[in-house]
């Protein structure tokens, strides 16, 4: 691949970021939407502020020279904990005896977990300096069940809205929701194998294929960004 392309794609891949937050700014503060985001449109726009505030700070050491890593530990953490919130509030369920959805547990344990193992890992296995694989790996197996999970409980046991609670979670799924899972089913889904083919490429001394598989990953990273811009896009308040 051409080494302008490749340029190309790893700078339009660090500044994706600003078309999501765009969006979500615009659709928050139109008068008919203002005030009405629910709950996981929320988070994700306090993730997507994060993570353009993260990749400013990314791209100001780059250009000083100075090794960026640390922010990459911080970006994978943020990111997993709020996805985890997203989830958590878009998978409710009934418990038995209930008449009202409730959160899982399981996301909150999730988060603690991860977040225990990253701080282990930054102090005493991968350190700042290096990319925190560990984390990254486990966040993209974590994340791939998630996405795919939401997907199959909707398409197979929740084709239907038929409660009044339900109706709001039910035009996320139709709308934003649809858009923003998406995005993440097809960076992680991508973003693992690829990963783990340029590290094996970067170890065997091929450059050439390390920075096209790179490339690729970017390119994945870029599709998800344009996919939770457009959830964003699409969401309207009833």
């Amino acid at each position: 691949m051409n080494a302008i392309v490749i340029l190309a794609i790893l700078w339009v891949a660090r500044l994706i970021v600003i078309f999501p937050l765009l969006t979500c700014a615009i659709k928050a503060n139109t008068k008919e939407n203002k005030g009405k985001f629910p709950v996981p449109l929320k988070i994700m726009s306090f993730h997507i502020s994060l993570a353009f505030l993260l990749h400013v700070c990314m791209a100001a050491l780059f250009f000083l020279h100075i090794n960026y890593m640390f922010f990459i530990h911080l970006y994978i953490v943020e990111e997993f904990i709020l996805d985890m919130l997203f989830y958590q509030d878009i998978l409710k369920a009934i418990p038995h005896g209930k008449d009202k959805p409730q959160k899982h547990p399981m996301f909150l344990i999730a988060i603690a977990a991860f977040v225990v193992f990253a701080i282990i890992n930054a102090l005493f296995i991968t350190d700042i300096y290096h990319f925190p694989v560990y984390t990254f790996v486990i966040q993209s197996i974590v994340m791939i069940a998630c996405t795919g999970g939401y997907y199959y409980y909707r398409a197979f046991y929740d084709t239907e809205c038929i409660s009044t609670y339900e109706a709001p979670a039910y035009r996320l799924y139709k709308g934003p929701v649809f858009w923003m899972n998406m995005g993440k089913l097809i960076y992680f889904i991508f973003a693992l194998p690829l990963f783990i083919l340029y590290h094996v490429a970067v170890e065997s001394g091929q450059k050439d294929m390390s920075m096209l598989i790179w490339s690729i990953q970017n390119i994945s990273l870029i599709a998800l960004h344009v996919f939770m811009g457009i959830g964003f896009l699409v969401f309207t308040a009833d």
